[in-house]
């Protein structure tokens, strides 16, 4: 916590509790206005709020393209509340000063829905065009939370959000498709797609042709995968695991498939995401592939856990030999 942020802290509780024998009746949002203009006054003296009640600290506009209503923002940002304290950002360094750094977690510029931001956040695009930055404190109003605490970490406080607004996303799927096909390029130049938004390629194919799968006959699997910037963010082989500092004490068992003479019946009746189900789909046993995908083969607008949304993913898949085989 900053020296000027901790005597404003303080300062404030004591007015506060000073205050506690008067007869003074006011909303959580008058409260909390009082809050933040006395955390302006001893850090930020003479900055004005807008309309709405957001605080703009800092800003350098930018002069790249507009964010529109319908556009998604690759944007790289740090949130903290007032004290200082960090609740999200972009930045690995970040990760590693504050000692939570993680070899599974996909840093870097993240994509966000417009449409899907509070009043706060799309009040602040307003001020910004590509290549432009900006420091802002959005009261809780502003980002849709109950106003009732006045004090303290915890969501319905305010927050000060400072955000660097990358690259302006006209069209998602258009952009995940660019940077297939630049991936494509630099790694697997004669690839074409399957189809739109997926990349399969199998490195080992079965030499017999009577060793094929059945429907509803089961496989297992063995798999790494991993971010496009080469980055593994989850396996089942324990040694990589090891090898890419992401193991943990869980059991790596082989991964189970039920395969389908009907590819959407293998999507929907197996609970793996859609573009590594239709990987095996295309494959029997003891047979290797490669593939990767858009995120809505993967997981989507939500993203899983260290996932972000929007994010493309990359699949090295080993399909177990037939057990009968070896009876």
């Amino acid at each position: 916590m900053k020296p000027r942020q901790l005597f404003f802290i303080t300062s404030l509780l004591s007015l506060i509790f000073s205050s506690c024998g008067k007869d003074i009746e006011e909303s959580n949002e008058q409260a909390h206005r009082r809050y933040i203009e006395a955390f302006i006054a001893t850090n930020y003296p003479g900055i004005e709020p807008t309309e709405s009640g957001l605080y703009i600290l800092d800003s350098i506009p930018g002069t790249g393209a507009k964010v529109a209503d319908t556009s998604f923002a690759l944007v790289d940002y740090t949130i903290t509340y007032l004290d200082g304290y960090f609740i999200d950002y972009t930045s690995e360094d970040i990760a590693k000063q504050l000692g939570v750094f993680s070899n599974s977690t996909l840093y870097g510029p993240k994509i966000w829905n417009i449409s899907e931001q509070e009043p706060g956040i799309n009040e602040i695009f307003s001020h910004l065009r590509e290549g432009g930055q900006i420091e802002a404190i959005i009261p809780p109003w502003l980002m849709g939370e109950e106003t009732e605490n006045l004090t303290g970490n915890s969501s319905g406080t305010a927050k000060i959000y400072n955000i660097t607004l990358r690259k302006v996303i006209n069209d998602i799927t258009a952009y995940q498709d660019s940077l297939l096909t630049e991936y494509k390029n630099n790694h697997y130049p004669l690839l074409d797609t399957t189809e739109a938004g997926f990349y399969f390629r199998k490195t080992k194919s079965n030499p017999d042709p009577t060793d094929t799968l059945l429907d509803e006959q089961s496989i297992k699997v063995r798999y790494v995968g991993r971010y496009l910037n080469g980055k593994v963010f989850d396996t089942n082989i324990a040694d990589t695991a090891k090898k890419y500092g992401i193991y943990s004490e869980c059991k790596y068992e082989q991964l189970s498939f039920k395969f389908f003479d009907n590819e959407d019946d293998a999507i929907n009746q197996n609970s793996l995401v859609v573009g590594f189900s239709k990987a095996l789909w295309r494959m029997t046993y003891d047979e290797k592939c490669r593939t990767f995908f858009r995120s809505d083969f993967g997981y989507g607008s939500d993203g899983s856990g260290k996932i972000p949304p929007y994010t493309p993913l990359y699949f090295e898949i080993q399909v177990e030999k037939n057990p009968k085989k070896d009876e």
